[in-house]
């Protein structure tokens, strides 16, 4: 065996053993990695010269690592060899490969994105570009309405529909911005001085989001960095990956990054066929683990990070699922039908506005108003949300006089309904110490309708609020110190301060350029099934962000194991298999968690260990 370090050839003591495991990164998001490797220093002079006098009390002891390449007849391990212990006789080592290597020296842990320059829209005067200009996905950004949540009345990106043509709405004179994932993604890197490869990105339905954070477009603020979460580099890449289920591969030394989605990674890779596993090696199971032990990515309870907007508690409330029995249909349409808005008149000529549908009386409840209903062709929850009331009048009484029939009626008042998606983002299962939850803190924005009357009806639109240590500042607070905006905030907040956080998430959606309900205010998508204020089934065959359900959901495609249930099988080969393969042991198959190769001055043993889990449909 030969160990390269910095180039030249280290040397090992004859009795030389360390194990070498590469794991499959769906588990714990690592590659290859060993245990400590010991170099002698007294008294070898070839060790002398690649380590240098570090054994020395007067020599700097920060991190201190080497390119390094471990090899033999059979295998070549290239990565970076880290220096964990020294003393005056030798030094201790851990080579370190792929995503471990990264791990273990990051560039970036000082790197936050929110000081990052991201650049700015070409564009923030909204006389300067139509809305129909603002809206085209071939842009890197677009423009498109907001509502903020504090102050619902003040029109961002406003537009009106007059005579079939989308104009400005007159309060708007300035635009804010939101630009594409895929394009900040890219900004980063350049930012850095990174090259990058997202051409993977680029060819699926991902390049249609975008980053719905945005900034009103009178304070002034259009730089993107500004509605970053205070994240670094890395963190951004690591958290962006849960939501494409994908992976960025950093190469440092030739500054450059690639993307490759995790499914493509299994299905472009080989299964693998062990024929000679030892039988004395192959007995050991830990079938009575619980789910909580085990660490694959779809394994665990995958649960968006909690928001503050109005509808949160909708999107994501497992736990009602376990509470009520669903009223069921068997599509959307036909739930519409039977539960929208209908008007019954009375013999007095009354209005009534009324909902649902009545329920047989051997039933516990009278009416679905109130029900959680559940649409099969769409695989959905709904419940009826209030959103004001509809005013009409009542007959009362009525009273002959000279000039003839007088009629009293008084006003009431009927509660107006929105059919609102229930649990859409869920993830499957109310919170539990029994299974580890990992956050993805690219969370779906907030669609909201904006009813207020039958003639004051601007349709569905994106809400946002302002979460983290800006969420105080606002455009029209009466406390002038906090009204400072831009360079003036910077300037009162003192040199050395920390960027004010305006968001601690990056909210995302879908947007391919195509107003969904044409007529009203467009705004982007997060799931496939979308309902207007009035009642409409609009169905979107691309995107959605669900984590769960039959239908679309970004982890659907990775591989499904038994997390209860563990195999470790021992076996021989030459060479080192790929861990990220479907593994085919005694006529089933396996998702291979870890491989454990041992390594002597001779080379690596041909007996090679491994821990995998069943395929849940095996």
């Amino acid at each position: 065996m030969k160990i390269l370090v910095n180039g030249m050839e280290a040397a090992v003591r004859s009795d030389l053993s360390f194990d070498y495991v590469i794991e499959n990164r769906l588990f714990l998001g690592r590659d290859g990695y060993t245990l400590d490797i010991t170099f002698p220093l007294r008294e070898c002079p070839e060790n002398q010269d690649i380590f240098g006098h570090i054994n020395r009390p007067d020599v700097s002891t920060e991190t201190i690592y080497f390119p390094c390449e471990i090899s033999d007849s059979h295998v070549c391990l290239s990565g970076l060899l880290l220096v964990t212990g020294i003393s005056e006789a030798e030094v201790k080592c851990q080579f370190l490969e792929g995503r471990c290597e990264h791990t273990a020296v990051d560039p970036f842990e000082d790197r936050f994105i929110n000081d990052l320059d991201l650049g700015r829209p070409a564009i923030v005067d909204a006389a300067a570009v139509t809305p129909d200009e603002a809206w085209v996905q071939t842009n890197k950004e677009v423009a498109l309405p907001w509502i903020n949540e504090n102050y619902p009345l003040v029109a961002n990106n406003w537009v009106d529909f007059v005579k079939g043509t989308y104009r400005w709405h007159k309060d708007v004179k300035k635009l804010s911005w939101q630009p594409y994932l895929i394009e900040i993604a890219r900004r980063i890197c350049k930012a850095i001085g990174y090259n990058c490869d997202f051409s993977r990105w680029e060819q699926s339905e991902y390049r249609y989001l975008i980053i719905c954070n945005s900034l009103p477009g009178s304070w002034e603020m259009p730089d993107y960095k500004y509605v970053m979460p205070k994240w670094t580099v890395s963190e951004f890449f690591e958290k962006l990956e849960l939501l494409l289920m994908g992976e960025f591969n950093f190469d440092h030394r030739i500054k450059n990054v690639s993307f490759e989605f995790s499914k493509t990674v299994i299905d472009s890779t080989p299964a693998v066929k062990i024929e000679s596993v030892l039988d004395e090696f192959s007995g050991e199971i830990s079938s009575d683990s619980d789910d909580s032990s085990c660490e694959y990515i779809s394994a665990k309870r995958l649960a968006y990070k909690e928001c503050s907007h109005s509808l949160w508690p909708y999107y994501s409330c497992d736990w009602i699922l376990d509470s009520v029995i669903p009223w069921r249909y068997d599509t959307i349409d036909q739930l519409i039908e039977e539960n929208k808005c209908r008007i019954e008149v009375t013999d007095q000529g009354d209005k009534q506005y009324l909902y649902g549908k009545e329920i047989p009386a051997l039933y516990p409840v009278s009416n679905t108003k109130g029900q959680l209903l559940y649409a099969k062709d769409v695989d959905c929850y709904f419940v009826m949300r209030s959103v004001g009331t509809i005013k009409s009048k009542a007959y009362v009484t009525s009273f002959d006089t000279e000039l003839g029939e007088i009629k009293v009626y008084k006003t009431v008042y009927f509660p107006r309904y929105v059919l609102l998606q229930v649990n859409v983002f869920g993830c499957g299962s109310p919170e539990s110490d029994d299974v580890e939850t990992q956050e993805i803190e690219f969370v779906p924005a907030c669609i909201m309708d904006t009813w207020i009357s039958d003639k004051d009806d601007k349709g569905l639109m994106m809400f946002l609020s302002f979460s983290g240590d800006g969420s105080e500042v606002q455009d029209y607070q009466e406390d002038e110190e906090s009204k400072q905006i831009g360079v003036a905030k910077m300037i009162e907040a003192g040199n050395g301060k920390e960027a004010v956080e305006y968001y601690d998430c990056i909210q995302v959606a879908y947007w391919d350029g195509m107003v969904p309900d044409w007529g009203k205010m467009p705004f982007p998508v997060i799931d496939g099934e979308i309902i207007t204020s009035d009642w409409r089934s609009i169905r979107i065959h691309f995107g959605g962000l669900r984590l769960t359900g039959t239908g679309r959901n970004i982890y659907k495609n990775i591989p499904q194991i038994q997390p209860k249930k563990k195999y470790k099988f021992s076996w021989l080969s030459p060479s080192i298999p790929n861990p990220r393969a479907i593994y085919h042991i005694r006529g089933k198959r396996y998702v291979c968690e870890k491989i454990t190769a041992t390594f002597t001055a001779d080379g690596m043993s041909q007996l090679l260990k491994g821990e995998f889990y069943p395929l849940a449909d095996d």
